[in-house]
């Protein structure tokens, strides 16, 4: 009986400290602005690949009400995810601007809106990989940073449902944020990432 309280004791610790180390990533990362009672935010997760940085993107509900968020499209009956609706800005030091997405890929079947529902004092991430996007605008995929840095900001167009199905009618009921969110903006280069 003493032994099994010691075990469960260490094991409410070791969660406790890796949620703690968890949230210290996000720590002094002060969020884009309050838009309709959502916050942004863009971190660099550490990477040993300095060719294609990670980002995590978290979106945070510090208004009053709850909502719901249609971050793109998911397949397959949600077994492959596609924030769509989430851009990545880059910005070089020459003012070269490239609006970067994820890959729309070639779909044969079911499609359904990627909803997350966002309760007030909560947060959903996703992290995304500098590779897994592209310009859909030039058609440029594959981009590297530049080597002499550039500046990077989130996007979020929120939409309501628009991928409705006949055994989901009921998703057009939802109270979707509809609306533009910007995260905070942070500055890297290769330089820096292979350092």
């Amino acid at each position: 009986m003493k032994s099994a309280f010691v075990f469960c004791a260490a094991l409410i610790a070791v969660v406790f400290l890796q949620g703690c180390q968890t949230g210290a990533r996000s720590i002094g990362v002060q969020p884009g602005v309050t838009t309709d009672g959502l916050q942004m935010s863009l971190v660099l997760v550490p990477s040993s690949a300095a060719h294609d940085p990670e980002f995590e993107i978290a979106i945070r509900n510090v208004g009053e009400t709850d909502v719901c968020l249609n971050l793109g499209y998911m397949l397959a009956n949600g077994k492959r995810m596609f924030p769509q609706n989430i851009n990545l800005v880059l910005i070089d030091k020459t003012g070269k601007t490239w609006t970067l997405s994820v890959g729309i890929v070639h779909i044969a079947g079911r499609v359904d809106d990627y909803m997350v529902p966002l309760r007030v004092g909560s947060a959903y991430s996703i992290r995304l990989r500098l590779g897994q996007l592209v310009s859909p605008k030039t058609g440029e995929f594959q981009i590297k940073l530049p080597r002499d840095g550039c500046a990077i900001t989130a996007e979020f167009a929120g939409i309501s449902a628009d991928r409705v199905n006949r055994d989901m009618e009921g998703m057009r009921l939802m109270n979707f944020w509809n609306g533009r969110l910007r995260s905070n903006t942070i500055r890297i280069s290769r330089a820096e990432m292979v350092q």
